[in-house]
């Protein structure tokens, strides 16, 4: 701000000047001033064009620090975006609420890239794995009423809806497998082979609080 009031005042004062040589010059031809009021005249106003010239100089260069401090300002939100990024990595956040179980590590444990740390049951994800024969799946339809007590709440009843119901399973147990394994009841009678049956709670009470692996009997009547 202070560069344009000086470039404002020095530019009215080239321009006063030069309005008072203009103004001198015809009058001293026709003798009605002295030479040396015109001489006067002209190094005021060279003095004024000079000054506007070291004012427009220093205005550039004013512009030119003005564009490093940008520039510096700029790298240093940048450092700060990376430090900040690099910070938040640090961070360990659960992608679901829910309780940490197993927790066996210490303050100096190193992570290992796809080795797993923290085991973390869902408080939201609970679900009942029901394997049902192939001769009656064909009953069953996702959004059927299913009814289910647990074993950990004796003589209660719960109401559940089918979820889902596999199309598909593995016949032979591997390490890696994309298709759930159910393991036959024997080896040497041919049976039925058994489908896993999703079951997902309905209207549970606050007061039940679930165990993820425990027993539970479900019923589903078609």
């Amino acid at each position: 701000m202070l560069s344009g009031i000086v470039v404002t005042l020095l530019s009215f004062g080239d321009c006063h000047f030069g309005i008072n040589l203009r103004r001198a010059t015809p009058v001293a031809q026709a003798g009605f001033v002295s030479r040396q009021a015109l001489e006067t005249a002209a190094a005021q106003a060279h003095e004024a064009k000079a000054a506007l010239a070291d004012a427009e100089v220093a205005i550039s260069k004013a512009q030119q620090v003005l564009a490093l401090h940008q520039a510096a300002v700029a790298s240093i939100g940048a450092e700060i975006a990376t430090l900040q990024w690099q910070l938040d990595q640090t961070k360990l956040l659960a992608p679901a609420d829910g309780t940490v179980t197993q927790l066996t590590l210490r303050v100096g444990d190193q992570g290992v890239a796809n080795a797993p740390l923290i085991g973390l049951v869902d408080a939201h994800a609970w679900r009942i794995y029901a394997n049902y024969k192939e001769g009656v799946i064909r009953h069953m339809k996702v959004g059927h009423t299913a009814w289910v007590w647990l074993d950990a709440y004796p003589w209660h009843i719960h109401k559940a809806t089918i979820q889902g119901i596999a199309r598909g399973i593995s016949r032979e147990q591997i390490e890696r497998k994309l298709l759930p394994y159910v393991e036959p009841t024997t080896d040497w009678i041919r049976l039925e082979r058994r489908f896993p049956v999703t079951l997902v709670l309905q209207d549970l009470s606050p007061d039940v609080v679930l165990h993820m692996g425990s027993d539970a009997r479900a019923f589903i009547f078609y």
